[in-house]
């Protein structure tokens, strides 16, 4: 008798188990990513907000603040906001987060500032909507961004500056902005060179002076339409690279170290390519046909 309810016993927990790491298995049923859909035309954002600010206390070091948060009008389905923080040209760190069913979200990050830098931050907000008699799913998206130039030497306080308002600080920008300038030039040309890319053939933006991120229109193209070229370029870029990118000899490799995007615009507006060079020195091009 005990021998039965034994192998009763054990079968029961083998089955059991077997069920819960199916369950496990299943979806949920909400991928985290950003898809775009045709432009909602009642909702919007209340706030958007990219802030990059010098928390300079006595007799702590400093520390550069970033934080990424935006408000929607309504509640939505999907919501989602990411933002990409980079040092002198390259990707610093990446903010990301995504929520059902509301309409805010914040998040912040802390660095300690070590040397003098140039910080350029970029976000995307997006919310996904289906509120729509039809069953038609929409959207809403926006960017917001920020800059600054942090100094920070050994022996001395720390200070920070949009715009130079001395001369101490017009050196600081010159020297600084020359050196992200000429680490993304020779970045961006060996990877031309690599991949053999016909740049005549394109107009090319870094993705922080893109027209839709100053609010304009690419040239040739409506401002509805531009905005769905912008939409589906971050669509492209969150999953190809923020999510990792995905490299030529077939692994993913993180996009931490990278450049920023550079954006080429066909001419004749039929599709636009993006050139990365990685963190390990690989170049990287995607390309997105302009519908």
């Amino acid at each position: 008798m005990n021998w039965r309810f034994m192998h009763t016993l054990t079968f029961f927990i083998f089955a059991l188990l077997l069920l819960v790491t199916v369950l496990l298995k299943l979806p949920t049923g909400t991928e985290e990513t950003i898809t775009y859909f045709p432009k909602d035309e009642e909702a919007s954002f209340k706030k958007t907000e990219t802030e990059i600010s010098l928390q300079n206390e006595p007799k702590q070091k400093a520390r550069l603040e970033w934080k990424v948060s935006s408000t929607l009008d309504r509640e939505s389905y999907l919501r989602q906001d990411v933002g990409l923080l980079y040092q002198d040209g390259r990707l610093l760190e990446i903010l990301s987060k995504w929520s059902e069913k509301e309409n805010s979200i914040q998040q912040e990050k802390f660095f300690e500032i070590v040397s003098p830098s140039y910080f350029q931050a970029i976000s995307f907000h997006h919310a996904e909507l289906h509120e729509s008699q039809d069953g038609n799913i929409t959207s809403v998206q926006a960017t917001s961004e920020d800059s600054l130039y942090t100094i920070a030497e050994p022996n001395k306080k720390a200070f920070s500056f949009v715009e130079p308002q001395t001369e101490e600080e017009t050196k600081w920008k010159e020297n600084l902005d020359k050196n992200t300038y000429n680490f993304l030039r020779r970045s961006w040309n060996s990877a031309i060179r690599t991949k053999d890319i016909p740049i005549k053939n394109y107009t090319l933006y870094p993705l922080t002076e893109l027209p839709p991120v100053k609010g304009n229109a690419f040239p040739g193209l409506s401002m509805e339409k531009s905005q769905e070229v912008y939409g589906k370029l971050w669509e492209g870029l969150y999953r190809r690279y923020v999510l990792g990118i995905q490299t030529d000899v077939q692994k993913k490799e993180s996009p931490l170290g990278s450049t920023i995007p550079l954006i080429g615009v066909s001419k004749n507006n039929d599709h636009l390519i993006v050139i990365i060079v990685t963190g390990t020195g690989e170049s990287i091009t995607l390309r997105q046909v302009i519908e």
